[in-house]
């Protein structure tokens, strides 16, 4: 599978589905492997939230919306 990343770099990677806990419910999701311990999460995955992000206060909001 073809990935474009944000930094508009495209990475050539294998693709698996797996079911995923996420704000407490699980959901099938594609993932991939990249080296590191970090799990790097798709906007997909995001689409029914609100993200906001204040970089000044390093704080994170994420708010499931109905």
């Amino acid at each position: 599978m073809s990935s474009i990343l944000a930094g508009g770099q495209t990475v050539e990677e294998d693709l698996y589905l797996v079911d995923f806990p996420f704000d407490g419910r699980t959901v099938q999701a594609e993932a991939t492997f990249v080296p590191g311990r970090e799990v790097l999460i798709g906007t997909q995955l995001l689409q029914q939230y609100r993200l906001e992000i204040h970089f000044l206060e390093r704080t994170v909001l994420l708010e499931r919306l109905l």
